[in-house]
């Protein structure tokens, strides 16, 4: 029913500040039910250490996805066949002499760590977006740190292939120095090697200046300890930078108390170099050794020399003017001497009982065969003209001299 206030007040209703009170208990549970779901919600992300991502990370992991994407589109298609593509559309623009098959391109170079790399980036970035509710335990960052990795390995393997093609391309010219050329390519080869670990070592965080300060450190140790191996390094350097011989070439040791080192090259290392002697034994030899050794280099002659002394009786010492005229006449006309050396033929000395004809030349080929040819050609001719003068060569057994006997018989 309606009342009135006590001292005639205002009349009141009885289901009103019923109903306000209840809907302001149903607002306040309402708030504590958001709250406690919103507590509850933080709290289970929390207690697996995750968080919502923000703006830049989705559109970063859409980013990566679209890449994935990518690469594996590029390993369905190929990697092959798209490099092959892009190499026949570039040579195509280039004249038909100057262009380079595909076998010995650039492009053939990428194609392994491309495919190395497509593979690991894909695996990669599928392990990256699998870890990212874990994002509070810092498998992101280590697994970002082995992608920077496996690119810079993708790169170095990148290089050290396209070095070996062009060391492969330049020594087959036979107009270029295949010991610079390999000396070269291992120098480059070490670089490029040195670079990828100090870039590795600074994306994993270490400290490359320690590196370098406790290499140095060390370096002074293993210096004492491996002087020996630095010599020869340092010397098999010294071979390439001065080419005293190179691969192929024919060296002997001139000074006494090196017997045995008379053959012909086969490899110059960084630390020994391997010799083939003439029995065809191998030997090897530090680097070191050559610093101090004098070598002598017959394959870089310009002539080989035909020396030889005549000895002629004492008693033709009349025919001796024929003689040599003779001789000198056939070295001047023989076709197989260099004309650009002297041909000289004289009187040496005198001995006992004999005079010495001191005959000398040079044949214009280098090699073994034409020179022993060429020097016996000469040497017959040279008896041929001794008898035709009615000379005789000196010898030290007893001769019968007397009219009508062969003195050479």
């Amino acid at each position: 029913g309606v009342g009135t206030a006590a001292g005639g007040g205002t009349p009141l209703s009885g289901a009103t500040p019923k109903r306000t009170g209840v809907r302001r208990v149903i607002a306040v549970l309402g708030d504590r039910r958001a709250d406690a779901t919103k507590f509850l919600s933080e709290t289970r992300i929390a207690s697996v250490g995750a968080r919502l991502p923000t703006q830049r990370e989705a559109v970063l992991f859409l980013w990566e996805t679209a890449l994935v994407a990518a690469l594996l589109a590029l390993l369905r298609s190929g990697v092959h066949r798209i490099l092959r593509w892009v190499h026949n559309r570039l040579e195509a623009t280039r004249p038909s002499g100057a262009r380079v098959p595909y076998e010995t391109s650039v492009f053939e170079c990428m194609q392994r760590p491309l495919e190395f790399l497509a593979i690991f980036t894909v695996g990669a970035s599928t392990a990256e977006a699998l870890s990212r509710p874990l994002a509070a335990t810092g498998l992101l960052r280590y697994i970002r740190a082995v992608r920077e990795l496996g690119i810079i390995f993708a790169a170095t393997w990148f290089l050290l292939r396209w070095i070996d093609r062009i060391r492969a391309r330049f020594a087959a010219d036979k107009r270029v120095d295949k010991a610079q050329v390999a000396a070269i390519s291992r120098m480059a080869t070490v670089g490029t090697a040195a670079t990828a670990i100090l870039i590795s070592l600074d994306t994993l965080g270490i400290n490359i200046q320690t590196v370098l300060a406790f290499g140095g450190i060390g370096g002074v140790a293993i210096g004492f300890a491996g002087r020996d191996v630095i010599s020869n390094v340092f010397s098999g350097f010294m071979i390439y930078a001065t080419r005293p011989f190179t691969v192929g070439e024919w060296v002997r040791s001139i000074e006494a108390g090196t017997p045995g080192v008379d053959g012909t090259v086969e490899h110059i290392g960084w630390y020994l170099t391997r010799i083939r002697t003439w029995d065809k034994r191998p030997l090897y030899i530090p680097n070191s050794r050559f610093s101090t050794m004098i070598l002598e280099n017959p394959s870089r002659m310009s002539n080989r020399r035909v020396l030889h002394t005549l000895h002629l009786r004492i008693e033709d010492m009349g025919a001796v003017r024929t003689v040599l005229a003779a001789i000198q006449n056939m070295l001047q006309q023989h076709p197989d001497l260099d004309p650009r050396q002297h041909r000289m033929v004289y009187i040496d000395s005198f001995d006992t009982f004999s005079v010495c004809l001191w005959l000398s030349c040079y044949t214009k080929s280098v090699f073994l065969y034409d020179f022993r040819r060429v020097q016996q050609d000469v040497l017959l001719q040279a008896y041929d003209i001794v008898r035709s003068c009615g000379a005789r060569l000196a010898t030290v057994t007893t001769r019968d001299v007397r009219d009508g006997t062969d003195p050479d018989a």
